[in-house]
């Protein structure tokens, strides 16, 4: 068997430099030069110009010339050096022999023919040291020439690995999701490697994929499907028991494998681990001449790591949305807790008065109504934000909550109150806006900008714009803009509604108040948004009406 030496030789010898150099030597010596293998198959058999002795491309087995061949090449063995042989041969006369090394082995040798049956001695003693520069240049051609050669298959293994790495960075992007990503990677590999079949599998993560064709379990017969499965499995497992890419390149003659092979006769095979789960990365080549490569395994192994990378991603996204889902309905589950609490507790509140929880729906309405009323202008646009409005919307049904600690003398008396009981009706703005406060104080940061308006809407709801309202008397913008809406959202709903010692406003009354009293009781610009939206407080007017309420 030719050894690595003997196999470069063969491969790369440079056919014409050493026919040029037989022909050169033929001209000023009576000899005729070739270049034999271990096995005594001519390699280089230059042709002549004048007759000589023949020169055999095949030595015999039992031939002088070969056991000189294999003599010469053992003497090299020993020293490293390329000493010449004699051996006489009837038939072509007197040869010298010149070993020829390369990679550490004896690859071959140099025979020369003299075509004498008994050549001056001198004369062969002279062609001795020409015929071992000889053997050492062919030598040296032949191993540069390998390496060149294998320069030149690392450089394009190196610029395959670069531009496929290129190719896959489209494919780290996390905003593709897991299959547009694995689909960039098993289309460019197929393209690099050439491979038949491409089968990408992790079960730990449900991901099957293959190139081409979709699923591995998709098209052609059950067995076929069946074999593709465990041949898959094979693989996975041995590559992960050699912690590396694994290159099978002839399927037929692995016993385990040849009977799930499926007319494939290449393997090539990459572990993949995400986190704990375990799966493998495989190509697959049908041409038996087709042959995978150590630089493939690396290359393989690459695209191997980039696809971990990927299913490691989209692993994490998942888990992250998964996260941030659990979350969301985690807080619209508490939201809506929140927002059912603080209703029946308002809702409670007013079960001491006259009025009804339906006039907490109008209020919050007619209070969302303004809200955005306002943000249509240049001045509110950008301090009015979905966040307010909706933080108005659930807390102005708290305007009136302090009235649970009213009196029912005071709160349920039907007559017009005195100036004392009126200075304790007075109180229920600071009860509630109290209440709020230390409930505030006692909550998260992601409740305070509710509790804040809930709070600024229970102290200010009655305050006025010139300065006469109550608790405190302050004017204009020293009133938070909450409760200012809610403010004239609160007394259009009383005007408008009946009450046991009062009869229903109309709105055409209603509206005759607001504008007589806007500037004075109310905010100017939020009487302007009433005037500009009051078909829609008729309309919620009229939808919510409470039973036996007046026009």
């Amino acid at each position: 068997m030719l050894g690595k030496g003997s196999k470069i030789l063969r491969e790369h010898l440079d056919i014409q430099l050493a026919s040029d150099m037989a022909r050169s030597l033929a001209r000023v010596l009576p000899i005729r030069l070739t270049v034999y293998d271990p096995e005594g198959t001519s390699v280089c058999s230059p042709s002549y110009d004048s007759p000589g002795p023949p020169i055999p491309s095949q030595i015999a087995c039992n031939s002088p010339l070969l056991e000189a061949v294999h003599e010469a090449m053992a003497r090299a063995d020993g020293v490293r050096g390329s000493e010449c042989v004699t051996v006489g041969d009837d038939d072509r006369g007197v040869g010298l022999v010149a070993p020829i090394w390369i990679e550490g082995e004896s690859a071959g040798a140099l025979v020369g023919f003299s075509g004498q049956a008994a050549a001056p001695a001198g004369g062969l003693d002279g062609m001795r040291s020409l015929l071992a520069s000889y053997a050492r240049v062919l030598a040296e051609d032949a191993r540069n020439r390998h390496l060149v050669g294998d320069l030149g298959k690392e450089v394009l293994a190196r610029y395959e690995e670069i531009s496929l790495v290129y190719k896959l960075h489209d494919a780290l992007d996390i905003s593709k999701d897991r299959n547009q990503a694995l689909d960039v990677v098993l289309n460019s590999v197929a393209q690099t490697l050439d491979a038949s079949l491409l089968v990408l599998s992790v079960p730990g993560l449900r991901v099957s994929r293959a190139f081409p064709g979709g699923e591995p379990e998709e098209g052609g017969e059950r067995g076929a499907r069946f074999g593709l499965q465990v041949l898959t499995e094979i693989l996975e497992r041995r590559s992960r028991e050699a912690a590396e890419g694994i290159v099978i390149n002839d399927l037929s003659q692995d016993d385990e494998i040849r009977p799930v092979a499926g007319g494939f006769s290449h393997a090539l095979a990459a572990p993949i681990t995400v986190d704990r789960d375990h799966g493998v990365f495989v190509a697959l080549r049908k041409e038996k001449d087709s042959r995978f490569f150590a630089g493939d395994i690396r290359l393989f192994g690459t695209v191997a790591a980039q696809a971990a990378i990927i299913l490691g991603n989209a692993k994490a996204m998942e888990t992250r949305q998964q996260l941030l889902a659990e979350i969301e309905m985690r807080n619209t589950e508490l939201t809506e807790t929140r927002d059912v609490s603080v209703f029946a507790l308002a809702r409670l509140a007013e079960s001491r008065d006259y009025e009804t929880g339906l006039h907490l729906e109008r209020i919050r309405m007619y209070a969302a109504l303004l809200a955005n009323g306002l943000k249509e202008t240049e001045e509110y646009a950008d301090y009015i934000t979905p966040e307010y409005v909706a933080d108005l919307y659930r807390s102005s049904p708290l305007h009136d909550i302090g009235k649970v600690g009213i009196p029912d003398s005071v709160l349920l008396k039907p007559g017009k109150l005195t100036p004392d009981e009126w200075e304790i009706m007075k109180t229920h703005t600071t009860i509630g806006g109290d209440t709020l406060r230390d409930a505030e104080n006692l909550v998260q940061t992601q409740g305070r900008s509710f509790l804040s308006v809930g709070r600024a809407i229970a102290y200010c709801h009655h305050e006025k714009w010139d300065g006469s309202g109550y608790p405190t008397g302050v004017a204009e913008d020293a009133i938070p803009l909450s409760a200012r809406i809610v403010g004239l959202a609160d007394a259009y709903d009383a005007m408008t509604s009946k009450r046991c010692y009062k009869e229903a406003f109309s709105h055409e009354k209603t509206r005759e108040i607001i504008v007589q009293d806007s500037g004075s009781h109310f905010d100017p610009d939020v009487a302007e948004a009433f005037l500009a939206e009051e078909a829609e407080f008729v309309d919620i007017k009229e939808r919510l009406a409470d039973a036996g309420s007046g026009p």
